[in-house]
């Protein structure tokens, strides 16, 4: 999904329901840059969690299976979600 454009760069958010995995690119007519996205595995600063959140303690984009596949603390079994 493009966000906006500055000064002649292209700003593009690509979700799992567009492009995997999941990035951002930003680029002109004569480059390109790619961001993936990574999890926060812990909560700094002071911030208290939200009621029933769970942390994330490890994540990775499964290429073969088109899957992002989460481990959330205290859950045995890994969080898939298809893309």
């Amino acid at each position: 999904m493009k966000v906006c454009s500055h000064k002649g760069l292209l700003i593009a958010v690509l979700t799992r329901n567009e492009h995997c995995p999941p990035h951002v690119h930003v680029g002109s007519a004569n480059w390109d840059a790619r961001f993936l996205f990574s999890f926060w595995h812990s909560r700094r600063g002071g911030q208290p969690p939200r009621l029933g959140a769970l942390s994330i303690q490890s994540a990775h984009f499964d290429a073969q299976a088109y899957k992002t596949v989460l481990r959330l603390a205290g859950q045995s079994s890994p969080l898939e979600i298809a893309l």
